[in-house]
């Protein structure tokens, strides 16, 4: 269980952090690193994605599991 909660925070932590560079781009002070905005809505996308694909990799051994006992 305390995996589980420790994935699904991980998760939520990587799909806002994502939504947050994806939407609102980078703070000014760490901007300058990376001029183009287009990069920084890609790496936001990369985070939602990744997160969203670790939660269907989860449901989808749920689903494996629960067939499996059926």
């Amino acid at each position: 269980m305390t995996s589980q909660l420790t994935y699904e925070l991980i998760r939520q932590a990587l799909r806002w952090a994502g939504i947050y560079l994806a939407a609102v781009g980078l703070p000014d002070q760490y901007a300058a690193t990376f001029q183009d905005p287009a990069f920084v809505q890609a790496i936001g996308g990369g985070l939602i994605a990744i997160a969203e694909s670790g939660w269907l990799a989860a449901k989808w051994r749920q689903f494996r599991a629960w067939r499996a006992a059926r």
